[in-house]
């Protein structure tokens, strides 16, 4: 009799009241996540220290078993609920990227960056029937996606170590109500100011009704990768049976990189270069969507008020266009305003 070899992954994700702790209630609903593209997203990372002796053989010793901690790197699309007015799904896993829920509605999810009290999150993980459980994450993400593609937003967590357990499948929905439908990068608007040239954008959509008009100051978004940049670190603890007392945030760096088509000469638009030498900032908005009438999903925005320009190369591109490529690092003069990240 042959084997039915599943690969079926659900993971319910919670926000932890206190560091490191079971949240206690495992509910599904909108807490409950797919993972795509990723057929082992929870691993193991357990050091040890080799025990080289000098002796008549070259049999080795045991090593020394040290700190132990679990991975989790799920990959997760930015997607729709399904419904037009119900906004995607609130995710406590950006919440473990040294961020914080600013406003929560039931249409919107704002979120930005936060340095004290930081916040992490419990996760179960079932994969088929085999079940992890990982508390005290915290970690990073990126969110890319290419012109007509889908946009995965994969994380990069760590948490302390349990062992894994045989137990019955949780049961969830992927939302509350709805479907679970992954978006495409497309019908996006970006708009760059430095304060000093007009408005920067791209055409702006029009509502199926038509086609975009482009004007000389407008440029075409080939993809974009924004990149959280948090960096953890660990805390050993001699106290515990893993020598590990717990992770913790020691800085971000967010960074945005745009690849874009330019529609006339780079001297009559804004020069990368030359405000990369003058440390002009920019104000970058890079918009999803946009209320399309009828769209499973409403929009997805992430705007940095105050970008620095951190490189910029010119190439050619597809067709014989021009392309630059714009790496920005998003800083601010006021902590924890240096982006906004919007599900709507």
């Amino acid at each position: 009799m042959a084997t039915n070899k599943r690969k079926r992954i659900k993971t319910l994700v919670q926000e932890e009241l206190t560091y490191s702790e079971d949240p206690g209630s495992w509910v599904g609903g909108d807490h409950g996540i797919f993972s795509y593209n990723n057929g082992t997203p929870v691993g193991f990372d357990g050091a040890g220290q080799v025990i080289d002796v000098i002796r008549d053989g070259f049999t080795p010793l045991p090593d020394v078993p040290g700190r132990f901690l679990r991975p989790y790197n799920p990959t997760w699309m930015l997607q729709g609920s399904g419904t037009e007015d119900e906004s995607p799904k609130s995710m406590p896993l950006f919440l473990a990227c040294a961020m914080t829920l600013i406003t929560s509605s039931t249409d919107a999810h704002v979120y930005g960056p936060v340095s004290a009290t930081l916040p992490s999150a419990s996760a179960l993980v079932d994969m088929d029937g085999l079940e992890a459980r990982i508390h005290g994450l915290i970690g990073t993400f990126t969110i890319s996606a290419t012109a007509g593609q889908a946009m995965p937003v994969d994380f990069a967590l760590s948490g302390l170590w349990e062992k894994l357990i045989d137990t019955s499948e949780p049961a969830f929905a992927a939302f509350a109500a709805g479907g679970n439908l992954a978006q495409p990068f497309k019908n996006a608007k970006v708009s760059i100011n430095n304060g000093d040239m007009p408005l920067w954008d791209c055409a702006t959509p029009v509502d199926g009704t038509g086609s975009p008009t482009f004007a000389n100051d407008q440029l075409t978004v080939r993809s974009f990768t924004f990149d959280r940049g948090v960096t953890t670190g660990e805390l050993p603890d001699a106290c515990l049976p893993d020598a590990l007392g717990g992770l913790n945030i020691e800085d971000a760096r967010p960074t945005l990189q745009l690849v874009l088509e330019l529609k006339n000469r780079i001297d009559d638009l804004i020069n990368f270069e030359e405000d990369f030498k003058l440390g002009r900032l920019h104000d970058v908005s890079l918009t999803l969507g946009e209320n399309f009438t009828g769209e499973t999903f409403k929009e997805w925005t992430i705007h940095i008020p105050q970008a620095a320009v951190t490189d910029a190369q010119m190439a050619d591109g597809a067709g014989g266009s021009r392309e630059v490529t714009v790496s920005y690092l998003a800083t601010h003069t006021t902590d924890n305003a240096e982006f906004r990240m919007t599900l709507a």
